[in-house]
C-alpha cells in the first residue's frame, strides 16, 4: 500500500513540475509579446507624430495657395456662379438627351436600347 502511495505522488509531483514549467514558459511568452506589443506601440505613436507633423508642413495656408497659383489657378467663387435649385433643375432638363435611353441586363452583358 505504501509503495502505490509512492508511486502515485511521485507521479503527481512529476506531473505537476512539468506544468509548473509549462505555465512559468507561457507567461514569459506573454511577457515577451507585451514588450514587443509596447515597442511597436512606442514607434507607431513616433511615426504618426512624424505625419502629422509631415501633413501640418504640406497643408500650409502660404504652400497651398502657391500650388493653386502654379497648377490649378482656381479663383474665388462669383455670385455669378450660384444659383438656385430650381433654376439649376431646369438647366438640367434642358440639357437631357432627345432620344430614351434604356438599359437592361441580360446574361451578364449590359444592352443599350434606344427608343425612338
Amino acid at each position: 500500500m505504501n509503495n502505490r502511495h509512492f508511486v502515485f505522488l511521485s507521479a503527481l509531483i512529476v506531473v505537476s513540475f512539468f506544468a509548473l514549467v509549462r505555465v512559468k514558459i507561457y507567461g514569459q511568452d506573454l511577457q515577451t509579446n507585451i514588450q514587443k506589443m509596447e515597442l511597436q506601440r512606442v514607434n507607431l505613436k513616433s511615426e504618426l507624430q512624424a505625419m502629422r507633423a509631415e501633413w501640418a508642413y504640406l497643408s500650409r495656408n502660404e504652400r497651398l495657395v502657391e500650388l493653386n497659383q502654379n497648377y490649378l489657378k482656381l479663383s474665388k467663387i462669383s455670385s455669378k456662379q450660384i444659383m438656385s435649385l430650381d433654376e439649376k433643375k431646369a438647366s438640367e432638363s434642358a440639357m437631357q438627351p432627345t432620344t430614351n435611353v434604356e438599359w437592361r441586363f441580360k446574361s451578364r452583358q449590359n444592352i443599350l436600347k434606344v427608343k425612338h
